[in-house]
């Protein structure tokens, strides 16, 4: 039986000298037989949402490295599905992803709050 699967926490082995996954925890989004997704939960960056998307004026919301993958590529967890439309639930009150020009337009009125989303560059 395969253990793995959307909603599963990986915790690096903390003899790994991979200096991407040093002491990472990676939240899995996505597993199948062709491969799997996830992010980095704790390698928060010296950037904010502001400083790599000027139409995010004013939001200093802080980013984190979701991986060593795809560096160019921003994404975001939330918890509100109910304001988000396009998401994709990976585990219970967690989703994936969705309307980005909705959830700018909700942060900058006030809708959503920044403790409801994080936001990622790059995925493993």
């Amino acid at each position: 039986m395969d253990m793995l699967q959307p909603g599963i926490l990986l915790i690096s082995d903390p003899f790994l000298k991979d200096p991407n996954f040093l002491r990472t925890v990676v939240l899995l989004c996505e597993h199948q037989d062709e491969g799997s997704f996830g992010f980095v939960l704790n390698k928060q960056l010296a950037i904010t949402l502001e400083d790599v998307m000027p139409a995010a004026g004013g939001l200093r919301i802080p980013l984190l490295e979701g991986g060593p993958v795809q560096k160019d590529t921003l994404h975001f967890l939330h918890r509100r599905p109910d304001l988000i439309s396009g998401s994709i639930e990976v585990t219970d009150h967690v989703f994936w992803g969705g309307d980005f020009s909705e959830v700018l337009s909700l942060l900058q009125t006030k809708k959503l709050s920044p403790d409801e989303l994080r936001f990622f560059i790059g995925y493993s």
